[in-house]
């Protein structure tokens, strides 16, 4: 069904949303939660993963690894298995570990009051309905301040702050990635398939669709692999006499 709905650049971020959650009705709630919360549906990943990348993140993998995180919560309902996938991966792995690295390198420190842990395992002990609804977020904790808020911020809906990535792809970005991501080096290493790739670079590029998402992803998993794992492989400098 998410199919359906338009993909371009231009089509608004509701709709953008929709498309992503329809997309990822199909599946077991570990397949569902990973339509979600990643970038690349079932069909796109499998044209765009080359074998040694499949072989290294296969999905069962990654789906016995949240399954995994909810039994040891004591998940029972859906939603309690979504949030404990949260807490066992997406907050230590990718949210928590950003804020961390960009509040050190502006020298600040940075605290997540609401994940002080008496806090966190009193609220994991309500009743699901306090935490999610189906049409409201956050709902425990805009009751809890009502009253001492202002209501024009209570009702405020979430606002992120994302970088124009899209943007700096089709323009000054563009050339670094074809130089890292469509380099006959990255090709020999058989994570990404080359192809798949540039026909993803040239939708988003065109504008008929908006890969802001998986370009950035497939440029992080090259760079980090040059610096991070080619770097290590490559010798030593001589030691240099005084």
């Amino acid at each position: 069904m998410g199919s359906l709905l338009p993909a371009s650049a231009s089509a608004p971020t509701s709709v953008a949303r929709l498309r992503r959650f329809l997309t990822g009705l199909a599946g077991s709630p570990e397949e569902r939660y990973l339509a979600w919360i990643g970038h690349f549906t079932g069909r796109l990943w499998d044209g765009v993963a080359g074998e040694r990348l499949r072989g290294a993140a296969a999905r069962e993998t990654v789906t016995a690894m949240l399954g995994s995180a909810a039994s040891q919560m004591g998940a029972t309902s859906l939603a309690e298995r979504y949030m404990a996938a949260d807490i066992g991966s997406y907050l230590p792995g990718d949210l928590l570990v950003k804020m961390d690295i960009a509040t050190m390198a502006a020298s600040l420190e940075g605290r997540s009051p609401l994940l002080d842990h008496e806090l966190a395992e009193f609220v994991a002990r309500l009743p699901v309905a306090y935490k999610v609804s189906p049409f409201r977020t956050k709902v425990l904790l805009r009751a809890a301040m009502r009253g001492i808020l202002p209501d024009e911020v209570i009702r405020r809906g979430k606002m992120g702050f994302m970088a124009p990535v899209g943007r700096w792809l089709r323009g000054p970005l563009r050339e670094m990635f074809n130089d890292v991501v469509l380099s006959p080096r990255a090709a020999v290493r058989g994570y990404v398939d080359p192809t798949a790739a540039r026909e993803l670079f040239a939708e988003h590029a065109s504008g008929r669709a908006d890969r802001t998402r998986q370009l950035w992803c497939l440029l992080m998993l090259e760079l980090w692999f040059t610096e991070c794992v080619e770097a290590r492989r490559a010798p030593l400098p001589a030691a240099v006499d005084a």
